[in-house]
């Protein structure tokens, strides 16, 4: 009961604070301007479906025993996740109906849940690593991507900056 309990306390931090676990460049305007300017894509998204990809990026079932209990931990044996979202709402980016997100898996990934909806400033993998690949498109954790129903005064900002030239 004890170590269910310490599991599930581990979820919901790592879940709710990812990007205290992640380093954070001062360096990088992460306003959403600065957020926005850099972004390959940004807009309302609705995921639909979660892949988890072995360590060869392939498509792999969750098998227990898992770090984190419901979710793989930075030692389970998947490189990440793949995200299919549909675009509900798009602020810049090429045309899209469906992104595929990428999050890695480490202590810094993003976790999203199928069905939920999220506003989210993608950017795009320049160089990869055995982890991520180059062209994957990505949530940066110390950004401002949100769940849709906590995005306040950032919806009306998101309008003003999509219609700046």
């Amino acid at each position: 009961m004890i170590a269910r309990l310490f599991g599930a306390w581990v979820f919901a931090t790592i879940c709710s604070s990812s990007a205290a676990l992640a380093y954070c460049d001062p360096a990088i305007d992460r306003t959403p301007p600065g957020e926005f300017k850099r972004s390959a894509f940004a807009g309302i998204v609705q995921v639909v479906r979660t892949t988890w990809l072995d360590d060869a990026r392939r498509p792999a079932a969750l098998k227990p025993p898992l770090m984190l209990g419901i979710i793989p931990g930075g030692f389970d044996p998947y490189s990440g996740a793949q995200y299919r979202a549909r675009v509900l709402r798009q602020y810049k980016g090429q045309p899209h109906r469906f992104v595929t997100i990428f999050s890695e898996n480490t202590e810094a990934r993003t976790p999203l849940t199928d069905g939920s909806k999220y506003v989210v400033f993608l950017y795009r993998v320049e160089t990869g690593d055995e982890d991520e690949r180059k062209g994957d498109l990505m949530i940066d954790t110390c950004g401002n991507s949100v769940v849709l129903s906590k995005a306040g005064a950032l919806l009306p900002a998101l309008d003003r900056l999509a219609r700046q030239p």
